[in-house]
């Protein structure tokens, strides 16, 4: 059985408190004895040589009584036992405690066993002997420092009976708490309450141990409730995904319905207005809880350029939801193809806080009375309007002037007037205005008018289709093919040798490229990001085809940083998926003799160059030309692989080993040889060595071209 807990404690005082005790101080005695003993010596010494001058002079002068009154001085003051002074002919001249022996003639024996100091030279004048006795002056101190180790050992053996005492108060209690602890079964409160608890710390102690308990209890509880959040919100976020395709295709659908009546029409705005409202606050619940995870605080963050479409739709969304128990009011985002593609830097939360109190004026100030709130977006000669335009009862003239200054309202109870000036004040900081147009009776408009921003890179404001070059769309949603074939269709591009191509996996897209060489390569490819059932997405897909600069990703996360740094990295462009209904798709046709010399330019070329760097490039060029040899010159792998095909097998293509985008020249040489070129050269100043492994390479060159002499 294990050492019972005070067992433990006595052993512990005794090893490493009573033993290191006692050893210490016996050191520290035996330490200060021996100085004692040092110091008597050397104070002996010191008198001694002191008085040694004195005691030459009385025998020289043969004072006796004052040499006897002499020694008996220093010997009482030394306590020695006996001493004697003898001449130089040993005979005693002074003696102490006694006198008896003075004038005697000493023998050998009365100073062999003694101290003896001489006087003058080798003992000529005469000398003295004395018995020493240095530990009389120690003993003192040795009975204080026994005394002291006497209290050290009844102190310690004290507090080791002490402790023991007191912790065999707590063993029971201990005993039976480390039996709750070793058993199988999870500990409870309620164990704790039938344990035994004789002292204040062991009561305090089982109290804490209980507290603890529950504070467990509850913290599972709270991992649960977690991870069950957790796994609603991811389904929250698929459920969205899975809505806003099929509403593409819904909204593209509604878009035609001009020949329907006027009740049917509002029945189906409505009803593709609240699928929308669906999907995008099951979105926004999604973002909500990834902040609050994140512990981000997105109203801190500066301005950026933000597509305003977007912002508008998720907020007219929550604006309907908030409105929703008001059926007699209408709030609608009016949204057609002269709002696609409009971005404005603005911050993103309080921009969806200026456009909200916005709405909540136009609402709130109607009252009971039915009425519509609209939402429009435009944009014209370098400024961008955000319009909230709603038929309430308007504003007098009188109160429009006071609108905007800080604490003024009109029509809404208990307002305080922060809403407009927020805005204005908002607009003004973005280098923008806010302009209110009201007339009573008919309503009123809110303009927002800002500065037009540039259009990100990885935006696409225009899909411009080339003639003769295929298109293939990837993606996973039926309902999507749909929507791209019904805008194509309407656009005729079989007349324009345009053939669309629709793969719904990974494998379709990649089986397709490796069959359609140069259709492949002269291809546009619109690509859903996410896949379902696969670990692939458009992303991954354009990376690994090398389609990257030909590429557009149509999707719903276009917001996510991680996406958009991927694009950008990639040179792929995006469409929201949103949006898809609205983008603007022309078709632009080939010059036919462009077209012609696509596909005769490469015949007979002497060499292919493939190099990112424009020195080498140019001074290739220039001994092509001194030498007479037509070269074809490329900056990139994916630029000469789309017009690879025009080439003869046998032309001598020449690759330098490092190229851009981290693009190695060995590897790609592997794909050019694939391709059946078979004269392949590194043009690169590494050693020939190194590439050793690339045995279809025909040789590893410098940076000179062949032809220099």
């Amino acid at each position: 059985m294990p050492l019972k807990l005070v067992d433990l404690i006595r052993r512990y005082v005794l090893r490493y408190v009573l033993l290191p005790a006692v050893v210490v101080t016996i050191l520290g005695t035996a330490l200060a004895v021996g100085f004692a003993l040092w110091l008597e010596v050397r104070a002996e010494t010191k008198l001694l040589n002191a008085n040694a001058g004195v005691f030459e002079q009385l025998i020289l002068s043969g004072d006796s009584v004052g040499l006897q009154r002499q020694l008996s001085a220093v010997a009482s003051s030394r306590q020695w036992s006996a001493a004697y002074v003898l001449d130089s002919a040993s005979r005693v001249i002074a003696a102490y405690p006694s006198e008896n022996r003075i004038g005697m003639i000493a023998d050998a024996r009365m100073c062999a066993d003694r101290t003896r100091m001489p006087f003058g030279s080798q003992g000529k004048i005469g000398q003295m002997c004395w018995d020493s006795n240095p530990l009389r002056g120690v003993i003192p101190t040795v009975v204080v420092l026994v005394g002291v180790l006497a209290v050290i050992i009844w102190s310690q053996a004290s507090l080791g009976m002490f402790l023991g005492r007191t912790i065999s108060m707590h063993t029971k209690s201990l005993e039976e708490l480390a039996k709750l602890f070793v058993r199988a079964k999870p500990l409870d409160p309620e164990d704790l309450e039938r344990m035994p608890h004789e002292t204040l710390e062991a009561t305090q102690l089982l109290q804490a141990i209980r507290q603890f308990i529950v504070y467990q209890k509850q913290l599972k509880t709270a991992e649960i409730e977690s991870e069950k959040q957790s796994a609603l919100t991811l389904i929250a976020s698929q459920v969205a995904h899975d809505i806003l395709s099929p509403l593409a295709a819904l909204e593209v659908a509604a878009g035609d319905v001009s020949q329907l009546p006027d009740n049917k029409r509002r029945l189906i705005r409505s009803a593709v207005g609240r699928i929308r409202d669906i999907a995008n606050s099951l979105l926004n619940k999604n973002r909500a809880m990834t902040e609050r995870s994140d512990g981000v605080a997105a109203d801190k963050t500066p301005p950026s350029i933000q597509l305003l479409s977007s912002l508008i739709e998720s907020l007219v969304t929550e604006k309907r939801l908030q409105y929703h128990s008001r059926s007699h009011v209408e709030i609608e985002a009016r949204m057609d193809s002269t709002s696609y593609g409009i971005f404005a830097q603005v911050q993103a939360v309080e921009f969806k806080r200026l456009l909200s109190n916005l709405i909540n004026n136009a609402v709130e100030a109607m009252g009971p009375d039915p009425g519509s709130v609209h939402v429009n977006l435009t944009a014209r000669q370098g400024r961008v309007f955000v319009g909230v335009q709603d038929n309430g009862k308007g504003i007098s003239p009188a109160v429009l002037e006071k609108l905007g200054r800080r604490g003024e309202t009109h029509g809404k109870p208990g307002g305080s007037g922060l809403g407009i000036y927020h805005a204005r004040t908002s607009a003004e900081s973005w280098g923008g205005s806010l302009e209110i147009v009201s007339e009573v009776g008919k309503g009123t408009t809110t303009t927002l008018n800002l500065p037009l921003a540039p259009t990100p890179e990885w935006f696409v404001p225009k899909l411009s289709l080339i003639g003769g070059r295929d298109i293939v769309i990837l993606d996973d949603d039926t309902s999507i093919h749909q929507v791209w074939r019904e805008r194509l269709d309407a656009l005729h591009v079989r007349e324009h040798d345009i053939d669309v191509v629709h793969v719904s996996t990974p494998d379709e897209i990649r089986n397709w490229i490796k069959s359609n060489g140069s259709a492949a390569r002269d291809a546009l490819y619109l690509l859903d990001y996410e896949l379902l059932g696969y670990q692939e997405n458009g992303l991954s897909l354009a990376e690994e085809l090398i389609i990257g600069d030909r590429s557009i990703l149509v999707t719903n996360r276009n917001e996510e940083m991680g996406i958009l740094e991927g694009c950008l990295k990639l040179k792929v462009r995006m469409i929201p998926k949103g949006l898809l209904g609205l983008v603007p798709i022309c078709v632009v046709e080939q010059n036919a003799d462009a077209v012609g010399q696509k596909r005769t330019v490469s015949r007979g070329w002497d060499a292919i160059l493939i190099d990112d760097d424009p020195l080498v490039r140019e001074t290739w060029n220039i001994a092509a030309d001194l030498a007479q040899k037509k070269l074809r010159v490329y900056t990139s792998a994916a630029e000469f692989y789309r017009e690879a095909d025009s080439f003869g097998r046998d032309t001598p293509v020449y690759i330098d080993a490092t190229l851009g985008n981290n693009s190695r020249g060995e590897e790609e040489s592997r794909r050019i040889h694939a391709m059946g070129f078979a004269e392949i050269y590194l043009a690169t100043g590494q050693k020939a060595e190194e590439f050793s492994a690339y045995q279809h390479l025909r040789g590893v060159i410098g940076k000179n071209p062949p032809w220099a002499t």
